[in-house]
């Protein structure tokens, strides 16, 4: 072989990984939040009043591979923790001598475009439900379900419908010799809903039912509020929630309206839930503001805990808490917020309710 057929095909060998990746593009991104936080949780009497300051940060990193036309690919990383009661956070604690802080899988999911209108989901995605005004009543907005999701949506004039199905799995359960409960706990979810924007102002409307199927006597990762016997769970969970937004301008200002309610058919005596709230104001340019207000409360059995909002007088059910935010951008991709939480625990008790505040210091940053 001659001299230059070798130099043409080890050229050619060289770049043919090149044009065999070309059709694929990239796209990264990433958050890092550090925050200040004080907690007041009171305690049965005659313990004191519990009393607790930290700091903690989160920092996500991640990014997405368009491999067609039709296909994408997600891969996102974040710190927190891998305990099954956890799954609804992602901040670290800044604790532990100096000690090293772990980075987790958030995300992994593929993302194919059937149509226009139609959206495939697998993996480990981003919550497929839409929360009015971004509530968390039912779902922490820091969930990562694990399974298989479905989105559509049909646009028309000024108006939308949409419809989102989700099968996830909470914990697969096997023994191969029989000795213990073979049967798995899952979430099957549907939700539909319809947008309307007018001149002057808009609304969304959307009802889903959340039907988990085999918890109960599935071992809990964590109470958070819930019914148990022997660190199970004593009741079904089959919701039925709806959403209801309404935004508009005044005087400019962005203004949004929102309730969220949910009931547990199988919930026994403390089943319902309801959470709602407003949020004025948007964050963009520099100076820019937003402020977010909204009063919960949910009852023993109405949601499941360790799925629920993390924060709102220590998260999770059987609890009632508002919620004051403030937030401003002090520049491009960065702002600074203050949060109050103030309300009880125990509230489906009929012998003692615990008062709970939390106070957070955030400074965030986007990239």
């Amino acid at each position: 072989m001659s001299k230059l057929m070798k130099i043409v095909l080890t050229t050619l060998m060289l770049t043919f990984p090149v044009f065999a990746w070309s059709e694929v593009t990239y796209s990264f991104k990433g958050d890092f939040r550090f925050r200040n936080e004080q907690v007041k949780e009171e305690q049965v009497s005659p313990l004191p009043e519990a009393d607790q300051f930290r700091q903690r940060l989160r920092a996500r990193v991640g990014g997405t591979a368009k491999i067609n036309e039709k296909s994408e690919i997600t891969l996102r990383m974040a710190t927190g923790s891998s305990s099954s009661s956890e799954g609804n956070t992602t901040n670290q604690t800044m604790t532990d001598y100096y000690s090293k802080k772990g980075f987790f899988l958030d995300l992994a999911y593929f993302n194919h475009k059937c149509s226009d209108e139609t959206q495939i989901w697998g993996g480990k995605t981003p919550l497929v439900f839409a929360m009015a005004g971004g509530s968390d009543l039912v779902f922490d907005a820091d969930l990562t379900p694990e399974g298989m999701a479905l989105k559509y949506k049909h646009a028309m004039e000024s108006s939308e419908v949409f419809a989102n199905i989700g099968a996830s799995w909470l914990a697969e359960r096997f023994s191969a010799t029989g000795a213990t409960d073979n049967t798995d706990v899952g979430l099957i979810g549907g939700q539909v809903g319809f947008t309307q924007k007018f001149e002057s102002y808009g609304f969304t409307l959307a009802v889903a039912n959340y039907n988990f199927s085999n918890i109960k006597g599935a071992t809990a990762p964590t109470a958070k509020g819930n019914t148990l016997v022997g660190g199970a769970y004593d009741k079904e969970y089959n919701l039925t929630v709806g959403d209801l937004e309404i935004s508009t301008l005044v005087s400019d200002v962005p203004v949004a309206l929102y309730y969220e309610m949910a009931t547990n058919s199988e919930g026994g005596d403390y089943k319902t839930a309801g959470n709602v709230g407003v949020n004025i104001g948007k964050l963009k340019d520099p100076g820019s503001w937003l402020v977010k207000l909204d009063t919960r409360e949910v009852e023993k059995d109405a949601v499941v805990g360790v799925l629920a909002e993390s924060d709102s007088s220590g998260g999770g059910a059987d609890l009632r808490s508002t919620r004051i935010a403030g937030f401003y951008q002090v520049a491009e991709n960065t702002n600074v917020a203050l949060t109050l939480f103030k309300g009880e625990r125990f509230i489906s008790s009929t012998t003692f309710t615990a008062d709970y505040s939390r106070v957070q210091l955030d400074f965030n940053f986007m990239f």
